[in-house]
């Protein structure tokens, strides 16, 4: 796992992000692709996900799965998005915080 981080750290984090905003369902180029299967693998518990509105269905709440059956399984953490395609990029950029993807120092600008 974390050779794999370490390897995705020689990615320019900007650039991953300004492609993923621009384009959040794609297509990815190779870089980004990489990033997100890494992404995607994580462990399920703790994962930030998109939950639609059952009443507008025009709004995106941000969750975080915390996997307490019990009490629903996911906890919301306040952010929504009027559009799916902003909430898909919301919960890219959480994950890439929470796996600590963060530019190398040659990638620094």
């Amino acid at each position: 796992f974390e050779s794999v981080a370490a390897s995705l750290r020689t990615h320019s984090r900007a650039e991953l992000i300004a492609e993923h905003a621009a384009r959040p369902f794609g297509p990815h180029s190779d870089k980004l692709s990489r990033v997100l299967n890494f992404i995607r693998a994580a462990n399920v518990v703790g994962k930030h996900v998109i939950l639609a509105d059952r009443q507008s269905r025009s709004l995106w709440h941000i969750a975080k799965i915390t996997g307490r059956r019990a009490e629903g399984g996911v906890e919301l953490i306040g952010q929504s998005y009027s559009s799916l395609e902003a909430a898909e990029h919301a919960v890219f950029l959480l994950r890439l915080d929470a796996l600590g993807i963060e530019d190398s120092p040659q990638n620094r600008g």
